[in-house]
Protein backbone atom coordinates (compact mmCIF):
# COMPACT_ATOMS: atom_id res chain seq x y z
CA UNK A 1 0.00 0.00 0.00
CA UNK A 2 1.32 3.72 -1.18
CA UNK A 3 0.49 6.13 1.41
CA UNK A 4 1.15 10.15 -0.14
CA UNK A 5 2.43 12.53 2.23
CA UNK A 6 3.27 16.33 1.43
CA UNK A 7 5.50 18.50 3.46
CA UNK A 8 5.43 21.79 3.42
CA UNK A 9 8.64 22.34 5.29
CA UNK A 10 12.06 20.29 6.35
CA UNK A 11 10.33 18.27 9.12
CA UNK A 12 10.69 15.78 11.45
CA UNK A 13 8.08 13.50 10.32
CA UNK A 14 6.91 10.58 12.44
CA UNK A 15 4.01 8.40 10.55
CA UNK A 16 2.44 5.82 12.02
CA UNK A 17 -0.84 3.19 11.61
CA UNK A 18 -3.56 2.64 14.16
CA UNK A 19 -6.60 0.06 13.69
CA UNK A 20 -10.24 1.23 14.30
CA UNK A 21 -9.96 1.28 18.02
CA UNK A 22 -6.97 3.11 18.13
CA UNK A 23 -4.26 0.79 18.73
CA UNK A 24 -0.71 1.31 17.19
CA UNK A 25 -0.10 -1.04 14.52
CA UNK A 26 3.63 0.12 13.51
CA UNK A 27 5.17 3.17 12.96
CA UNK A 28 6.31 3.49 9.08
CA UNK A 29 8.75 6.32 9.43
CA UNK A 30 10.28 8.40 12.30
CA UNK A 31 13.34 10.87 10.32
CA UNK A 32 13.91 14.27 8.45
CA UNK A 33 11.94 14.58 5.33
CA UNK A 34 12.59 17.94 3.12
CA UNK A 35 10.09 19.70 1.37
CA UNK A 36 7.95 18.00 -1.48
CA UNK A 37 5.33 14.98 -2.07
CA UNK A 38 6.58 11.58 -0.88
CA UNK A 39 5.00 7.82 -1.30
CA UNK A 40 5.25 5.84 1.27
CA UNK A 41 5.04 1.94 1.41
CA UNK A 42 3.63 -0.19 3.83
CA UNK A 43 3.72 -3.59 3.37
CA UNK A 44 1.14 -4.47 5.63
CA UNK A 45 2.11 -5.81 8.32
CA UNK A 46 2.32 -4.63 12.22
CA UNK A 47 5.20 -4.11 14.32
CA UNK A 48 5.80 -7.54 14.59
CA UNK A 49 6.01 -8.50 11.07
CA UNK A 50 2.36 -10.21 10.72
CA UNK A 51 -0.17 -9.30 8.25
CA UNK A 52 -2.91 -7.22 9.56
CA UNK A 53 -6.42 -8.08 8.78
CA UNK A 54 -8.76 -6.70 6.08
CA UNK A 55 -10.14 -3.48 7.43
CA UNK A 56 -9.80 0.55 7.61
CA UNK A 57 -6.39 1.75 9.41
CA UNK A 58 -5.70 5.55 10.50
CA UNK A 59 -2.84 6.94 8.52
CA UNK A 60 -1.50 10.26 11.48
CA UNK A 61 1.50 11.99 10.07
CA UNK A 62 2.98 14.37 12.28
CA UNK A 63 5.37 17.14 11.13
CA UNK A 64 7.63 19.16 13.55
CA UNK A 65 9.27 21.82 11.02
CA UNK A 66 12.99 21.99 11.87
CA UNK A 67 12.78 25.78 11.85
CA UNK A 68 10.60 26.14 14.96
CA UNK A 69 7.64 27.02 13.37
CA UNK A 70 4.58 25.11 14.18
CA UNK A 71 3.99 21.53 14.23
CA UNK A 72 1.30 19.90 11.98
CA UNK A 73 -0.89 16.85 12.25
CA UNK A 74 -2.44 14.92 8.93
CA UNK A 75 -4.89 12.20 9.44
CA UNK A 76 -6.09 9.90 6.50
CA UNK A 77 -8.41 6.19 6.34
CA UNK A 78 -7.02 3.22 4.09
CA UNK A 79 -8.46 0.43 2.99
CA UNK A 80 -6.33 -2.35 3.53
CA UNK A 81 -8.00 -5.78 1.80
CA UNK A 82 -5.87 -9.24 2.62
Amino acid sequence: TTIPIGIKKRSEVSLTIFNSIGQKIVTLENKVFDPGYHNIIWNSKDNNFTNVSTGNYIVIMKAVPIDGSSPYISKKIIKIIN
